[in-house]
């Protein structure tokens, strides 16, 4: 089913089969066919149970189109041409960026005092989850079907919070781990891509938007046009509850079967619908609206998404009660775990350079296109028992790393390896669980409130983190120097 590959880029066609090759297609022993074609996916939405303001309306994803009206089509197009870099070497030494930037998530742990991503917890799951493999899907260990895990999944509002209170009817990317068994995590968001796609991308992002500032705000958007549409994609207003909603890794990884292919991996959690195999509908809960959308534009967040609309009646805390509702008595949460495979030269791990395979594959910011790599699901998972938020806050999550190889991160050749996300990533996940567990002995020796259960945490902000995110910026934008 892997055969013939295509990437699907958000501004893209679908090239016609038999179509003439891209002169920057690359080939590599498996036969791939990588087109790089001008397209557009996943701009509308046809929803029939929408919450929008008229029943079946369709949505649509406005990010480019006003990216163009605020700064002008042509600037616009010739930063989408320049957009990526085309040499995965080309960057930073990746030990010195990731060090650099977990030091900052670090930073930023012990300013808040709790995760500095994801940090409201809306509460947590607890069941177990069953293989139910997609018959398409390579032999694995990881997919023998009956096999039964114990799970855990904790749901969260992504955006540090700059106003008193919790209000979950805020704008807000959300998300989703879940630990399957021991060592499977999967570290999910809403919105197919994360809104940065290297580790050269982070700290201009990061200040962009956490510093509320203006100019750095149009600096990021003019120079990543794209990022408004991933933005628009993950941030979700209102949703009716957690379990509609779909999460995704976004950043690939690397996946060994038991013959010793190599593909490249990402996950997904969907709504259970009609069970494994069933048509997925697409992701239409608390879809942002076009005001919305053009407030995510114009301004940098959080201060105008942080509120709630007009006429909004809920309960501040309504999607914790919503997850709790659904597994009382006998009611149960049911998700559908799903994979999608990219193959890839046997071997490959992306700590060398194999001129065979286009990068690009790994640039989150382009989407496989789904008729040649479909979703297939693999596991069932079933909760019926809701962890409350102090439970919840207490667990930990990275990415994928079996024992066995069978998942593990891509290694990145520098900064600009589209794969330095997921480098970044797992080094600054356990810097920041490393200070949030001093943290909570600190204040367990002195006495006070352990760090997770403080509430107002968030609001004792000394804005270091924006100066810090903004130094690294202007370091890495102001200086020719790589130390690769």
């Amino acid at each position: 089913p892997f055969a013939g590959a295509h990437l699907v880029r958000r501004d893209a066609r679908i090239a016609a089969p038999g179509a003439p090759r891209s002169p920057k297609a690359a080939s590599c022993p498996s036969e791939l066919s990588l087109e790089l074609e001008p397209m557009m996916v996943c701009s509308t939405n046809k929803a029939p149970d929408s919450n929008l303001d008229e029943p079946g309306a369709t949505w649509k994803n406005m990010g480019m189109q006003l990216v163009k009206e605020k700064y002008g089509e042509a600037m616009i197009e010739e930063a989408i041409a320049n957009e990526f870099p085309t040499d995965p070497a080309s960057g930073y030494s990746i030990s010195f960026t990731t060090a650099s930037l977990a030091f900052g998530y670090a930073l930023a742990t012990f300013e808040h005092r709790r995760r500095p991503t994801h940090t409201t917890c809306i509460g947590g799951y607890a069941g177990k989850a069953v293989i139910s493999a997609d018959p398409r899907l390579p032999k694995s260990s990881l997919f023998k079907n009956g096999k039964t895990y114990k799970a855990v999944v904790r749901h969260s509002n992504a955006v540090n919070r700059r106003v008193p209170g919790r209000d979950d009817a805020m704008a807000s990317p959300r998300g989703m781990a879940i630990r399957l068994g021991t060592d499977f995590d999967l570290v999910m968001n809403t919105g197919v891509s994360v809104t940065n796609f290297n580790a050269d991308s982070m700290a201009p992002f990061l200040a962009a938007f956490t510093s509320g500032s203006e100019s750095l705000y149009v600096d990021f958007s003019k120079r990543y046009p794209h990022v408004m549409e991933a933005n628009i994609d993950s941030w979700k207003r209102a949703p009716s509850s957690m379990t509609n909603l779909h999460y995704y890794t976004q950043q690939a990884v690397r996946f060994v079967d038991d013959e010793g292919n190599t593909y490249a991996a990402k996950f997904r959690s969907v709504p259970m619908g009609k069970g494994p195999g069933s048509h997925v509908a697409p992701p239409w809960d608390g879809q942002l609206d076009e005001k919305d959308q053009r407030n995510l534009v114009n301004e940098p967040p959080p201060h105008h998404m942080d509120v709630r609309l007009p006429g909004e009646t809920r309960d501040p805390e309504y999607l914790t009660e919503d997850m709790k509702a659904r597994v009382s008595g006998a009611s149960v949460v049911q998700y559908r775990l799903q994979i999608q495979l990219h193959p890839l030269p046997k071997g490959f791990t992306g700590a060398t350079r194999d001129v065979s395979v286009d990068h690009s594959i790994f640039n989150n910011w382009i989407q496989w296109d789904e008729a040649r790599y479909p979703w297939m699901d693999f596991a069932t998972v079933t909760l019926d028992t809701f962890l409350p938020i102090n439970v919840a806050n207490g667990l930990d999550f990275s990415l994928p790393d079996m024992p066995d190889g069978t998942l593990s991160v891509f290694g990145a050749l520098s900064s600009s390896d589209f794969n330095s996300v997921n480098a970044v990533r797992v080094r600054a996940y356990r810097a920041t669980q490393r200070m949030r567990r001093r943290l909570q002995r600190m204040y367990w020796f002195f006495g006070c409130a352990r760090a997770e259960d403080d509430e107002e945490g968030t609001q004792r902000s000394f804005a270091v983190v924006p100066m810090y995110w903004r130094s690294v910026a202007n370091m890495r934008s102001t200086t020719n120097m790589r130390m690769v």
